[in-house]
């Protein structure tokens, strides 16, 4: 039997929500290791009992007692400990999500727990992720990419306004909600700060979508891919960002969604097409808006988060499904995945 690795942290906004699922992951797998991917790249072996002792995680950085095991990441996964492990992943956003720990991984032939690394760096892409899923006959909002304060990010942005009263501004790498901006005519300066502000960093403007939010993990088994249930997000502001899914602060999750059947249906039908078309082999969760037409995707998360909190572990614990169930078969998956390479 391999060991099993549980590894969280790492450098993005996103650290707060890892350390928070590595909780949940450690309680449910007590046999496995648990390694913190610290902001300046080192990796500390940590207790079970120091990672639950972390309190406010939500809101507060998560700084492990003791040394390093190793000053850098890539000496961790050349050592012998990690050849001989199973990864499973408690990471979101930043290279931990997009692709480049996954990269890491298979290079090595070191087995680990959801998408692969072409799925993540393709379902990260918010921009690339909706181009692939409407290729495919899903329905998709209006919307474009903007970079820096410049001509052409400015008349996209005229065009938009001009066709839309309501728009979304988010950054097309990030998740978890963060840098989510409502934008009307009126404050449509708050595009423009940004672009200013951060030059190089891409942003996905979209057509706001009236409606029903709704969110669907999907899981796969041996005998193929399984949506869960669909979660209902009804936000006082309008939309679920950081603060309204992690710290309570005016989002309701209502598993499951109180909607029509047919709308159920036609929710999980979407995501398991987005999940197969962005190849997310593993688990992920898929947001969308139900208008009067049907769903309408948003984005696809490849690592959703999985902490006691989240929307994947609330639809499974509504299926009778344990997050130590879900977690075994993830690791069986990776298992069975690496074989297939080698």
């Amino acid at each position: 039997m391999q060991n099993l690795i549980i590894l969280f942290g790492g450098e993005s906004r996103e650290r707060l929500v890892s350390v928070a699922t590595a909780q949940n992951m450690s309680q449910a797998l007590p046999e496995a290791v648990c390694w913190y991917w610290a902001p300046d790249d080192a990796i500390y072996q940590v207790s079970a009992e120091e990672l639950a002792g972390q309190q406010n995680v939500f809101k507060s950085e998560f700084r492990p007692a003791g040394k390093p095991l190793f000053n850098q990441i890539l000496l961790a996964l050349d050592s012998e400990q990690a050849s001989n492990s199973i990864f499973v992943l408690g990471l979101h956003g930043g290279r931990g999500e997009d692709g480049t720990l996954q990269g890491w991984l298979e290079q090595r032939r070191i087995a680990f727990t959801g998408p692969d690394s072409k799925a993540c760096r393709l379902t990260m892409d918010k921009a690339a992720a909706k181009k692939a899923v409407a290729e495919k006959g899903v329905r998709i909002s209006a919307s474009c990419v903007l970079q820096g304060n410049t001509h052409e990010s400015e008349e996209k942005l005229t065009s938009m306004l001009r066709e839309y009263p309501k728009l979304i501004l988010k950054p097309n790498f990030e998740g978890s909600s963060f840098g989510l901006y409502v934008i009307t005519q009126d404050s449509a300066e708050t595009v423009r700060e940004k672009l200013k502000a951060y030059p190089d960093r891409l942003y996905v403007l979209e057509a706001y979508v009236e409606g029903t939010e709704l969110t669907v993990g999907v899981y796969d088994t041996p005998e193929g891919p399984k949506a869960l249930t669909p979660t209902e997000l009804r936000a006082q502001g309008g939309f679920a960002d950081y603060d309204g899914k992690y710290l309570g602060h005016g989002t309701a999750e209502i598993t499951p969604a109180e909607v029509p059947e047919s709308i159920k249906d036609a929710a999980q039908r979407m995501a398991l097409s987005a999940h197969r078309i962005l190849g997310c082999e593993g688990y992920s969760r898929t947001d969308m808006i139900v208008d009067a037409e049907g769903p309408v995707y948003l984005e696809t998360n490849p690592l959703p988060g999985l902490t006691k909190a989240s929307l994947v572990p609330q639809a499974l614990a509504y299926e009778g499904i344990s997050i130590h169930e879900f977690l075994v078969n993830q690791v069986e998956l990776a298992r069975v995945r690496l074989s297939r390479s080698l």
